[in-house]
């Protein structure tokens, strides 16, 4: 398990570095540097056996490819940051389900559901703050079946 948080700690540090500054991260949503910490995160999916998908609202989603039935079990966070923000605020939330779903591809288990890793843009508001489509759940990116926390 230690060569997992050596390799996380690595892509962490690889995607930190997708900044506009040295003091914190400054990746804001939609810019250039945004658009380098997605080149990362596709290959995080594609390694880890998900088909990554950008939608119309900036958010990178990766979905299983096999045909599993079932509700789908969404993981993720956003991947920008404000600016000055955290190395790990939101980035660990995309970069842990798929290290863990590509651990178990390696060890030849794969959930028996759907599973979606979802990343996503502009998620604090820093950039268009009154985006009605602003995510609390992964609504309307989910395969039909699917359901919150609130059974829609």
């Amino acid at each position: 398990m230690h060569e997992l948080g050596e390799e996380a700690q690595a892509r962490l540090s690889r995607v930190a570095a997708c900044s506009t500054t040295v003091d914190g991260v400054s990746r804001l949503p939609f810019s250039g540097e945004h658009a380098a910490a997605l080149d990362h995160i596709r290959g995080w999916m594609e390694r880890a056996g998900l088909e990554p998908e950008m939608t119309a609202s900036g958010t990178l989603v990766g979905r299983s490819a096999s045909g599993e039935e079932g509700p789908t079990l969404i993981l993720g966070s956003h991947q920008d940051s404000v600016p000055h923000g955290g190395r790990y605020d939101g980035i660990m939330g995309v970069l842990l389900p798929c290290l863990a779903l590509e651990k178990m591809r390696r060890d030849g288990r794969w959930p028996t559901v759907p599973v979606e890793v979802v990343a996503f843009a502009d998620e604090e508001g820093v950039r268009f703050p009154h985006r009605p489509d602003r995510p609390a759940r992964a609504r309307g990116h989910a395969r039909s079946g699917s359901a919150g926390p609130d059974g829609r």
